[in-house]
């Protein structure tokens, strides 16, 4: 069984980053594709590290370097958690090899295992970057250092990503298994996600009694305050983190938290393993009825057939409706939070910023975070192999095209309207501030979606094997989704800088120039022919 694992995981890991594809393909586009996902996530990588070296300066400069440990902890907990929790389902139970995989003295436990342990060396990798700056800034500005704050670091690197893996595959494998059994299985999927990142980020957004007070308190009782608060959120990160900082007697909670990490990550692998085949029957199975009976035939005008052929395409993988509708659920989420402390006394302290900044900021920031992931991004690359249908097929280009526009407004709209809806009625702005609340989000995703249409045009990803490469992995996302953000939020720096009228004007400006340039670039899209894409 040993053996079948090492040669699984193997082949598996030839695939990571496409780093097969680079080394062995003569194909220049898919090396170029490659390239471009590395720097990809080099850029975010960075922009990672920025975050955290900004983090731990300034809690090492205060004095409080003992946090450092323990909220890296968390948040290489909370980063690895939400990754696997959407593409879990999709990574072990993926039915698209398994015809090949079943065929071969594989058994069920060797397949379970080694995807499994694909996953964990992913993660790894993940832990590996956001714990690397801790150790860097520690190192160097922290005093009485010695051989054991590495090995405990290192041990943290390997054994933070176990415990997340678990949990999150209890979910996915959860969610996979009552939807599986299900006619619209990937909409009712995508829906159980959806709603489970709601909840997190509810959850996440309550903080402990008490935290808005910290402006006022000094820095041994800012400490305790925030101890207090990841205890009570994720008790192992303390536990790591004391082993870490050398507090006296923390090696117990070190070894029970490994112990604990190890039996979940073994356990949820039998367990999975037990049910695999069951599972993935139901998920490779189809649903009809045998006394089906045709009743009537219509027609529709070409347009409509197309969004509605988008529409099935979208709903049938919950892994593509929960990535694409992060954005939009953390904007509703936002703006329902907002809504229940924007009128109490102690908003400024809760918040950190006045309300007029509040008030200035939330059409451009809600604007923002729905451009995150349109679901254009991958709209091109989820055909897959059925690619050569609509190459064959006489249809315009310029009408699929189209039709993949509107399901990105039909998806996010919804949530857009209402989070609006919701500012408008708490904030009740001025009439030139009201516009921006509901002009902006629409000319920013707009521009969003073209974006990230014309960019998944230019790197298409066809040869897939299960979604989650499509619409977590692949370079079109990464370019099209948080490019068309950072472009966003680039050209959105004059409206920070100028307040009053001319900021409210600069921002109308921005959203006009946004539709232009919109437009603009989708007279370049509709030159590109069906048929050139895949070449």
């Amino acid at each position: 069984m040993i053996k079948q694992i090492s040669r699984l995981l193997g082949l598996q890991l030839k695939n990571f980053m496409n780093i097969n594809v680079y080394a062995n393909s003569k194909d220049i586009k898919k090396k170029k594709e490659t390239k471009g996902r590395i720097w990809v996530y080099g850029i975010l990588i960075f922009i990672l590290w920025s975050y955290e070296i900004a983090i731990c300066v300034g809690l090492s400069s205060f004095g409080m370097g003992e946090l450092i440990p323990p909220m890296i902890v968390l948040i290489a907990t909370c980063l690895i958690f939400l990754l696997t929790m959407i593409q879990a389902g999709g990574t072990i139970f993926e039915t698209k090899s398994m015809d090949n995989l079943l065929a071969m003295p594989f058994g069920s436990a060797a397949i379970v295992i080694s995807r499994y342990l694909r996953m964990y060396i992913e993660e790894v990798c993940i832990s590996f970057a956001t714990i690397l700056p801790a150790i860097v800034i520690q190192a160097v500005m922290e005093r009485g250092i010695g051989i054991g704050f590495y090995l405990f670091y290192l041990l943290a690197i390997v054994i933070t990503p176990l415990f997340p893996i678990s949990i999150a595959t209890i979910v996915g494998a959860i969610i996979t298994g009552i939807t599986s059994r299900l006619r619209h299985k990937g909409l009712v999927y995508g829906v159980f996600s959806v709603l489970s990142i709601a909840g997190i980020l509810l959850l996440s957004g309550s903080s402990p009694e008490g935290i808005e007070s910290l402006a006022i308190m000094k820095p041994d009782a800012i400490k305790n305050l925030v101890l207090d608060s990841i205890q009570s959120t994720y008790p192992p990160a303390i536990w790591m983190g004391n082993a870490i900082n050398g507090v006296q007697g923390s090696l117990k909670d070190c070894l029970l938290f490994v112990v604990l990490s190890l039996f979940s990550f073994v356990v949820m692998a039998v367990l999975v393993s037990i049910f695999f085949k069951p599972i993935i029957r139901a998920v490779a199975g189809t649903s009809a009825r045998h006394n089906y009976r045709i009743t009537s035939l219509s027609s529709a005008p070409l347009k409509n057939t197309l969004l509605t052929r988008e529409f099935r395409r979208y709903i049938s993988s919950g892994i593509y409706i929960a990535n694409t509708l992060c954005g939009p659920i953390m904007a509703l989420v936002f703006s329902i939070a907002l809504s229940v402390i924007y009128n109490q006394d102690d908003f400024v302290a809760k918040v950190g910023i006045g309300r007029d900044v509040v008030d200035r900021i939330y059409p451009v920031f809600i604007a923002l975070i729905i451009c995150m992931m349109t679901t254009t991004c991958s709209s091109i690359s989820m055909e897959g192999k059925n690619w050569w249908q609509l190459e064959s097929l006489p249809v315009k280009a310029e009408d699929l095209y189209y039709a993949k526009i509107k399901l990105n407004f039909i998806a996010f709209v919804p949530f857009v309207f209402i989070s609006q809806i919701i500012m408008l009625i708490t904030v009740r702005p001025s009439i030139a501030l009201g516009l921006l609340y509901l002009i902006v989000p629409y000319a920013y995703l707009f521009f969003a979606a073209v974006w990230g249409l014309f960019i998944n045009i230019k790197f298409p990803m066809f040869d897939w094997e299960n979604d989650a490469q499509v619409v977590k992995q692949s370079t079109a996302v990464l370019l099209g989704g948080l490019g068309g953000m950072g472009i966003a939020g680039i050209a959105s720096i004059p409206y920070f800088v100028f307040s009053g009228v001319i900021g409210e004007l600069i921002g109308l400006v921005t959203s006009a120039v946004f539709v232009v340039v919109g437009l603009l670039l989708f007279n370049r899209v509709k030159k590109y022919e069906l048929i050139n894409i895949s070449n």
